[in-house]
């Protein structure tokens, strides 16, 4: 069951899998899961546009010193929100994957395409977004953005090359998911209200108020 008050204070991270690198960024594994700063696809604009979002109160950066090992990777990373007086929890992951003409060549290979000058290759990505009551564990709904680069392999002749080309089309991604996570975010949110109502009106006129300016 959702316990989030309204407005909400909303604590984001980006996790991968355990121990995740990439020729920009490294994960910080806490358990079965890495967490990812904002250096590598992050903006100052995405802080700003959760932060227009109806119905939060304010927006935080959950960092992997906060967060504990435990068995369940969700519920130490809930744990680490709460320490950050967070109601809602946000996390995305990106996938990512390479091809070229539709094989798989990993993100990090020895890259001589350079050889191949003919050769279609393609970088396609989807960053993923869920919302969690930090209290429950609730999920309130997710979002995804999707995004893709095609172009001939002799393009990706150096490692820096092929992550630019990676680097854009996350980063296309993650504005289209954001894009997604607003929509998301307003409808759960509006039936998280009409929920409270139905249970306790006092409580939904009370939160009425503190959401008015």
């Amino acid at each position: 069951m959702p316990a989030t008050p309204l407005p909400a204070a909303l604590a984001y991270t980006r996790i991968q899998s355990q121990g995740y690198t990439s020729y920009s960024a490294d994960g910080v594994s806490r358990g079965r899961v890495s967490l990812v700063g904002p250096e590598d696809l992050e903006r100052a604009a995405d802080y700003e546009t959760m932060q227009a979002w109806q119905d939060v109160s304010q927006i935080v950066r959950l960092t992997p010193i906060l967060v504990p090992v435990t068995p369940d990777p969700l519920a130490g990373l809930r744990e680490g929100a709460a320490t950050l007086r967070a109601d809602v929890l946000l996390l995305y992951t990106v996938d990512t994957r390479f091809t070229v003409d539709e094989l798989p060549i990993g993100p990090l290979g020895v890259v001589t395409l350079g050889m191949v000058p003919n050769k279609s290759a393609k970088v396609a990505s989807t960053v993923s977004v869920a919302f969690f009551d930090v209290r429950t564990g609730f999920c309130y709904g997710t979002a995804e953005g999707s995004a893709r680069d095609d172009q001939l392999a002799n393009v990706w002749s150096t490692q820096q090359a092929m992550d630019d080309c990676r680097r854009r089309v996350e980063r296309q991604a993650l504005e289209q998911a954001l894009v997604e996570s607003g929509v998301v975010w307003r409808l759960a949110m509006e039936q998280h209200r009409t929920a409270v109502a139905g249970r306790d009106p006092g409580a939904s006129s009370a939160s009425a108020r503190a959401a008015s300016p």
